[in-house]
Parts: structure tokens; C-alpha cells; sequence
């Protein structure tokens, strides 16, 4: 048996998850083959159990630290984390895997534990960490940097991830991430004729980083510029922390309730995205933009901030609009509001352009090849 042992930093069923989801479903590989470790439950233990794939939950921390914390704190809380690569190393000694992969940026367990059993091991980046989440990898970027270095093979979900990372083209490869299958595409993509007031959406994680704060103002200045309050933007997403409250605040005090609405997290794509015309993307430091690329597969026109990952998914004024500034939002919105032949000209070309490496079934083919590859690889060491 071939089996495969895959880390995971968490047990609901978001980015990153979902995208390893995906694989597990779509992968040849065999499930009775697959082990996924999670350190706590949640949905997406529940869909691998859904699915028939085997899991087991293992509490251990992510490798990573606050700014706020101390050197010394932060270097004894790294070197207390050997007591959870104590019991993973127990676990695998028992599973005998052929090779390790890890989900996350912010998880080393899997580096230390493929050399302690003369394995590969397979790191997914998915995040920039510091930038994004304002999370530090322990130790600090210039050790991880050095153990990716080592590592068997790294996979970065966009230029900008394994750019940031350092990653060397001998043991790396930029695999983005599938969002649908070619008979999904061709299911969900919707033309719309754009003849009734524009209606915006904002989806993921409300949190800072998001810039969900900055489109609810410049949303609020496109209204007030246009002079008629008729159009609606939803904010779609888990909130963390009370950054929400922040923006509730802001939404209440200007009377725009009837005009931005906060939903929660809505399980089924289908039901975000049938909800407005245009996603915005305010995330400055997006790894790769998901939830872009997965408006586009159901015809919806991305805007998105011009920079890292976002710049990789969006062609500018070709399948959407990019922008430099929180500060020219406004103007691109009156823009697309009062030329809809050209909205309705970067929808059309949404269709004609989308990068065949988004769809799930070359996704999958990309990381089946690379984990046969190292599987092979290992085999053929021991002969």
C-alpha cells in the first residue's frame, strides 16, 4: 500500500482545505490510500468522512508566532512545539507512509518528520503569512526559507507566493489552485445583460487584510457621486475579530443599511454568487484570490487590487478590472455603472479566456504526477 499522509493546520472547510479537498476527490490515487492528521474537527473532517477517507485528530500548534511577542518567548514556544513532532512521529512510525505532504506554509512538522523517516515530503505554500494573516513562521522567514530549500519538493499556488518564498525550480513548481471541473464551467457560467442596477459582492474572511472597510467607503462614495442609492453591496464571509463591528459602525452611521449587507458564511457556491454581478477583491496580498477565480467560473466580472496573486488571475480591462488605490475605486465603479456594453465585453471574455490551469482536473493531474513522481522516486532508492 501506497499510503500517503496529508497535514492539515485546521478542521473547517476554507481555502486551503477546500482546495486539498478537491484534490482527495478528483486525485487517481486511491482513498484507502489517503490519511489526512487535523488538529481539531469541524466541516471538513465531516466531508472526509462524507467521502471515505480516513483521518485522525492530532492537536498540535501551527508553526508560527505574533509580532507582539517577545524573542525569547517566541523561540521557547518554537522549541516547545517538539512535544507535538514527538506524537506525530509516533503516529506515522505506526502508519508507515511513503510521503508526507503538508497543507500549509505555516506547518514544519512535516519536514522534520519526512527526514526522521527517510521520506519525501511535500510542502504546499498557500500564504504569505506575514503579510496576509500578520503571522511569523518560528524561528523566523530566513530558517524557513532555508528548510524549503532542503525540502523534497514545494508547490506555491501562484509567481507571487514563490517569489516571496525564495523557492528554487529544482524542487519547486507553481501548481494554481483548480476551482472547477470543465463540465462545472460550462454549467455555472451565466451571461447576464446588466439591464437593472449593479449589484457588487465581497467574499471570504472579514478581516483586515480583506480591505473589506475600504470598499464599504469607496462603495459609499460611488453612491453619493451617482447621486441615487439603488445599488447593493453584500459582504459575504466569516467575520474575525471585530473588525466587522468597525464596519457596521461605518454602515450605520452613513444610513446605508438597505444598500450593504453582511452575510455570514454561505456553505454553497452557488448561492454567493448568484447574489450579485461584479466581485471586488480588496486584499492587497492574496496569495492566489480563490474566490476571484471562482466568480469567474459563474460569469462574474472581478475587480481586484493590482498586486501578488490577484495580478495572476485578473488581465487587466481583458477578464476584469485591477486598481492601484482604495482612492480610484469609486471612479472604477461610476465606470462600469455607466458603460455596461464594456462590463458585458469583459464578461464575454471571461469565457474565452479562463486559464485552463484554474480547472480542477489539470489541478489534480499536476499534483497526481509530482506525488507519483517522489512516490517512485523512493521506491527506486530501496532497489
Amino acid at each position: 500500500m501506497s499510503r500517503v499522509v496529508f497535514i492539515s493546520h485546521y478542521g473547517s472547510l476554507y481555502g486551503a482545505n477546500q482546495s486539498l479537498l478537491t484534490f482527495i476527490e478528483h486525485s487517481t490515487m486511491s482513498k484507502a490510500d489517503m490519511i489526512v492528521i487535523v488538529p481539531e474537527l469541524g466541516a471538513f473532517t465531516d466531508k472526509l468522512t462524507e467521502i471515505g477517507v480516513q483521518f485522525i485528530h492530532q492537536l498540535f500548534s501551527p508553526n508560527i508566532y505574533r509580532a507582539h511577542q517577545g524573542l525569547f518567548r517566541r523561540h521557547w514556544n518554537g522549541v516547545k512545539k517538539l512535544r507535538w513532532l514527538f506524537k506525530l512521529y509516533i503516529i506515522l512510525k505506526k502508519l508507515k507512509p511513503v510521503l508526507i505532504y503538508s497543507n500549509s506554509s505555516i506547518l514544519y512538522y512535516g519536514f522534520f518528520l519526512s527526514k526522521l523517516l527517510g521520506i519525501p515530503h511535500i510542502w504546499h505554500l498557500r500564504e504569505f503569512g506575514a503579510l496576509d494573516f500578520k503571522i511569523y513562521p518560528d524561528f523566523g522567514l530566513n530558517f524557513q526559507r532555508y528548510l524549503l530549500s532542503k525540502n523534497t519538493f514545494n508547490i506555491a499556488i501562484s509567481r507571487s507566493i514563490s517569489k516571496y518564498y525564495k523557492l528554487n525550480e529544482h524542487n519547486s513548481k507553481i501548481i494554481y489552485n483548480g476551482v472547477s471541473t470543465s463540465a462545472e464551467f460550462a454549467e455555472t457560467y451565466k451571461e447576464k445583460s446588466f439591464d437593472k442596477p449593479l449589484t457588487f459582492g465581497v467574499v471570504g474572511a472579514i478581516m483586515p487584510y480583506k480591505g473589506q472597510l475600504q470598499i464599504v467607503e469607496a462603495f459609499h462614495q460611488f453612491l453619493v457621486t451617482k447621486g441615487v442609492k439603488e445599488n447593493t453591496l453584500y459582504l459575504i464571509g466569516l467575520s474575525v475579530g471585530d473588525y466587522v463591528d468597525e464596519i457596521s459602525a461605518y454602515i450605520k452611521n452613513n444610513n446605508l443599511e438597505k444598500n450593504i449587507i453582511i452575510i455570514g458564511h454561505v456553505k454553497e457556491r452557488a448561492q454567493i454568487y448568484r447574489k450579485f454581478d461584479v466581485l471586488i477583491n480588496g486584499a492587497k496580498n492574496e496569495g492566489f484570490g480563490r474566490t476571484t477565480v471562482e466568480a469567474m467560473s459563474y460569469g462574474i466580472v472581478p475587480i481586484g487590487y493590482n498586486h501578488s496573486g490577484i495580478t495572476e488571475t485578473i488581465a487587466h480591462k481583458v477578464n476584469g478590472i485591477l486598481f492601484d488605490s482604495f482612492d480610484i475605486l469609486p471612479a472604477i465603479l461610476i465606470h462600469i455603472d455607466q458603460n455596461r456594453a464594456a462590463l458585458q465585453a469583459l464578461q464575454k471574455n471571461i469565457k474565452a479566456n479562463f486559464n485552463p490551469d484554474f480547472l480542477t482536473e489539470n489541478y489534480c493531474a499536476k499534483l497526481d504526477h509530482i506525488i507519483n513522481k517522489n512516490i517512485k522516486s523512493l521506491i527506486l532508492q530501496g532497489t
